[in-house]
């Protein structure tokens, strides 16, 4: 399922991108539940949260944000940047 939400996601970045002249994102959030098990995948900051029976909510996950210390950490840990556009990245 990630590598399927990634191209997607590179696909409409860069059509939008070119059309536009932008640099952009975009964030998804996928939930699978089986039984008492819930998977969730996201990409960006995009956030999922569960309600239970009683009305207690649950976070169930948490910003890819770069403004984010730990986050931008991560990026730049892994090869990437981190920046506003291109320019600063």
């Amino acid at each position: 399922a990630a590598s399927a939400l990634a191209a997607e996601d590179a696909t409409l970045v860069a059509a939008a991108a070119a059309k536009a002249g932008w640099v952009d994102a975009t964030t998804a959030v996928v939930a699978v539940a089986t039984g008492d098990v819930v998977a969730v995948g996201w990409i960006g900051d995009s956030r999922a949260v569960v309600v239970d029976g009683r009305g207690a909510a649950r976070t169930l996950t948490r910003d890819h944000n770069a403004s984010n210390p730990a986050e931008a950490a991560r990026v730049r840990a892994a090869g990437g940047s981190v920046g506003r556009n291109e320019r600063e990245a």
